[in-house]
């Protein structure tokens, strides 16, 4: 989308330096793949998210725990936007972010999920052999209730994944999770959302 790029332009020109630099998400992925200096790119990565959730104005944005910051600098750009451009009509509103009950999702390995880190499991893990799947998933450490712990022997497949060929029939959550398909790009389609008198207009990112 053009103009969504497009946009990148005036709200560069609406945040600082110490402000990027001071992003926790954008200091967290540069120290986890390794980087002696951030790249431009990566600086305005908030700036290219702000973008996504303002292009279609926004105004809730459901994120993970590690993405507030991203939605403090575009409720700032949103702001400084209406101020310098449009004082006598706004043109963007300030979005809030909702959180889920599961406001950080931990990949294979404990951490924070991320495609950067290589501890996520995509939906639709392409070209993955089924012996690789069960290889990557079997590792993982799951939460035991502190009361009940079952004495019942454990089978060889309770730690393969849907798609291993030794496991049993998926689970309705497993099918729920293989009909969902690849994830989205981050500008994901705005949906809007009533509520009573309120209207919302609902952004996705990724």
């Amino acid at each position: 989308m053009p103009e969504l790029n497009q946009l990148l332009v005036p709200f560069l020109s609406l945040v600082t330096l110490p402000e990027l630099l001071r992003n926790p998400t954008v200091k967290d992925e540069a120290a986890a793949s390794g980087m002696t200096a951030l790249n431009g790119l990566l600086l305005t990565y908030p700036v290219h998210q702000a973008a996504d959730i303002l292009f279609c104005q926004a105004t809730i944005v459901p994120v993970g725990a590690d993405q507030l910051s991203h939605v403090e600098h575009a409720r700032a750009i949103a702001r400084r936007f209406n101020r310098r451009y449009a004082p006598e009509c706004p043109v963007f509103p300030e979005p809030e972010a909702l959180l889920s009950d599961a406001p950080v999702l931990l990949g294979t390995d404990g951490r924070k999920m991320s495609k950067s880190r290589n501890n996520a499991i995509a939906l639709a893990a392409t070209g993955m052999r089924p012996r690789d799947s069960c290889a990557r998933l079997r590792p993982i450490q799951t939460a035991r209730s502190p009361t009940t712990r079952s004495t019942a022997p454990r089978s060889q497949t309770s730690s393969c994944s849907p798609h291993c060929p030794r496991s049993s029939t998926p689970t309705s959550s497993q099918s729920r999770s293989a009909a969902e398909g690849p994830p989205s790009s981050n500008a994901a389609p705005p949906r809007t959302s009533t509520n009573g008198s309120d209207r919302h207009v609902i952004a996705g990112l990724n």
